[in-house]
C-alpha cells in the first residue's frame, strides 16, 4: 500500500480556516479553535481542504500573537494563498495529544533548534534535550560549561520556524 493511500485511511480534524493574507510573500491570518491554538505547529504538516480533497502542506513557520500567522511550503505569495482563502485547515487526529504545557505532540523535535531571546537579540543557545518537569517542560542547553533550563511555554514562546530551526522567546530578564 502506497503512502498516499494509508493518508487517505487517516482521520483528519478540523482545527481552524485560512481567514485572508499577510503580507505579499505567502503567509497566512489563520483562524483556530481556540481548543487547538496551544499545540498548533507541533506537526509538520496541515491539511487543507480544496474540491473536496485535503492536499498537504509542509509548515515552514508560525508565529502565536495577537494573531496566528502561518507559512507554507509552496505558497509563496498572495495570489497562492487567494485559492484557499477561508478554506478549512485540518491536521491528522494522530497528531493532536493534549498536554498542560500547551506543548504538545513530538517535542523532542525541537532538539537542535536555537533559542533567540528576542529582548537581547541574543542567541542563547541550541537544544541539547527537552526534560519534564511537574509544571512544564524545559528546553536544557550549555552555556558557558553551566546547564541553563529554559521554560517551554506559550506565553514565553513567540514564534517557531521550523526552517531555520528557530525558537524567538520573550524570556524573563536574568534567565540567562
Amino acid at each position: 500500500m502506497t503512502k498516499f493511500r494509508r493518508l487517505y485511511q487517516e482521520r483528519f480534524t478540523e482545527i481552524g480556516t485560512i481567514r485572508r493574507a499577510h503580507g505579499y510573500k505567502g503567509h497566512a491570518k489563520l483562524f483556530l479553535e481556540e481548543n487547538y491554538i496551544s499545540t498548533f505547529g507541533q506537526q509538520e504538516f496541515v491539511f487543507i481542504e480544496t474540491e473536496g480533497y485535503k492536499v498537504p502542506f509542509k509548515i515552514e513557520s508560525f508565529e502565536v500573537g495577537r494573531d496566528i500567522i502561518i507559512k507554507l511550503k509552496g505558497i509563496d505569495n498572495s495570489e497562492d494563498l487567494n485559492k484557499y482563502h477561508m478554506s478549512s485547515l485540518h491536521v491528522l487526529s494522530s497528531d493532536i495529544r493534549k498536554s498542560d504545557s500547551g506543548l504538545d505532540g513530538d517535542i523532542d523535535k525541537l532538539v537542535g533548534f536555537q533559542i533567540i531571546d528576542v529582548n537581547k537579540q541574543l542567541n542563547v543557545g541550541t537544544i541539547l534535550r527537552v526534560d519534564q518537569y511537574p509544571q512544564q517542560k524545559m528546553a536544557i542547553i550549555i552555556k558557558d560549561n553551566v546547564e541553563i533550563l529554559i521554560p517551554l511555554h506559550t506565553d514565553l514562546i513567540l514564534s517557531i520556524d521550523m526552517s531555520t530551526k528557530e525558537i524567538h522567546m520573550d524570556l524573563p530578564e536574568g534567565l540567562v
